[in-house]
């Protein structure tokens, strides 16, 4: 393969890479809040915040798939 054609594949990976590590930061920081929500009794708001995770973390699978 050309050298252009490496290049583009081994940046559009690095990007992946890039964008994976930043949602699995936004997931972990959902948990946190989840917690705290849990914590001050606020159940259904953290349920709702639950979901997003979960679907966030659905995201991030898929995303390792293709990557």
């Amino acid at each position: 393969a050309p050298a252009s054609v490496v290049f583009l594949l081994r940046r559009k990976t690095s990007m992946i890479s890039a964008k994976i590590e930043r949602l699995k930061r936004d997931s972990r920081e959902l948990e946190n809040y989840v917690h705290k929500l849990v914590n001050k009794g606020k159940h259904d708001i953290a349920n709702k915040v639950r979901k997003r995770k979960d679907f966030l973390d659905y995201h991030i699978a898929e995303l390792k798939k293709v990557g």
